[in-house]
């Protein structure tokens, strides 16, 4: 039976998008040598974005740029204007929204920042963590990998009396955004004194600007502690931490825990169709990871017409073809997991895709 459902959603899937996708190309000429565009944003998601980019280039003829200079700076650059797309894991806030009102966010995949150590005397060790207990290390609280906190968490584990080194990102990024919502969920004193921010509140050890130089940071200083998404903590061979989640299971990261979350939160008859809602923490389930989040690409509504169609060809292939996990899961992110109910999923695609994200303008 489940498999016939999912069978039938799949068929749905495919027709709505052979109509977006006939709707477009009705709509413009075909122009397979259009001008390139940049996408720029989230380090996070710059490994999926390269893999999609390599594959779309098979059968496409555009150039497509990829610069990572963190979500902050993704969010202020398509804002500007300054490039086509700009690539996030934090979702628009109405502070955004009110500085970017042409900004639209549309949903490309699913990820999570992943807390990855250093800890020579017990290398492989899987540690179980909690939003507390991270908290009070980032607020240098938590000095030592033996403190009786984390032991607690990790009984019967004899943990080394070595100094705990956090590393942090110094650059506005979206790794910490989540991370710190996370932090701001589960902590009060995290969330009376440091708050939800895509840079660092406090400064509790070395900084980094950027996914690598943070893993490699972590990888070189026995006893640190850092974060990144889960394609740059693989990278590392370093182990991670499974986070405590809204219903008190010990949850390790992984494409299907991040998809787990990502659909509880689609099939919750409260979940908003304009994805203007994190999902870190809120989401109950003993296989849901606490700290995953959608990743987006962020549209400016006013563009011009013939760079708005190479975009929305683009975004047609990501989240259509895009979505196969053979391209998602190897870099370390989950597809994204449409409702069981094609209503749902064509009211998400036709008012969000074909609506008010793409209100074409011609330039002047």
């Amino acid at each position: 039976m489940k498999k016939a459902r999912l069978s039938r959603l799949r068929g749905h899937l495919f027709l709505i998008f052979a109509g977006i996708v006939i709707t477009v190309s009705g709509a413009f000429v075909t122009n397979t040598r259009a001008a390139g565009m940049t996408i720029d944003g989230s380090t996070m998601l710059s490994p999926l974005e390269k893999r999609w980019v390599r594959e779309y280039a098979h059968d496409h003829l555009q150039t497509i740029r990829i610069q990572a200079d963190g979500s902050g700076a993704g969010i202020d650059r398509v804002g500007s204007g300054n490039v086509e797309i700009g690539s996030s894991d934090v979702f628009l806030s109405g502070r955004l929204r009110k500085k970017f009102p042409k900004l639209v966010a549309i949903p490309v995949a699913l990820s999570g920042v992943v807390i990855f150590y250093n800890l020579p005397e017990k290398p492989g060790l899987r540690l179980n963590m909690s939003g507390d207990v991270l908290a009070r290390i980032f607020l240098g609280k938590i000095r030592y990998w033996d403190d009786a906190a984390l032991q607690s968490l990790n009984p019967g584990i004899r943990l080394p009396h070595r100094k705990i080194i956090p590393v942090h990102r110094k650059d506005a990024s979206g790794s910490t955004y989540v991370l710190t919502e996370y932090l701001s969920r589960t902590s009060r004193s995290w969330s009376d004194t440091e708050g939800r921010d895509k840079k660092f509140p406090v400064l509790p050890g070395p900084g980094a600007i950027g996914s690598q130089a943070l893993i490699t940071e972590v990888s070189r200083t026995p006893g640190s502690l850092g974060y990144a998404g889960l394609f740059w903590a693989n990278k590392t061979g370093l182990p991670f931490a499974a986070l405590e989640n809204r219903d008190g299971f010990f949850v390790t990261p992984s494409p299907a825990s991040f998809r787990k979350a990502a659909l509880d939160a689609f099939v919750r008859p409260d979940f908003p169709f304009g994805f203007n809602r994190s999902i870190v923490w809120s989401i109950p389930g003993k296989e849901a990871y606490p700290a995953a989040n959608f990743e987006y690409f962020l549209i400016n509504t006013q563009t011009d017409e013939e760079t708005m169609h190479t975009i929305r060809s683009f975004l047609l292939w990501v989240l259509g073809p895009g979505q196969n996990p053979a391209l998602t899961e190897k870099a370390g992110f989950g597809s994204l997991p449409w409702p069981h109910s094609p209503k749902a999923l064509s009211r998400i695609l036709h008012q969000i895709l074909q609506g008010n994200s793409y209100r074409v303008v011609s330039p002047g």
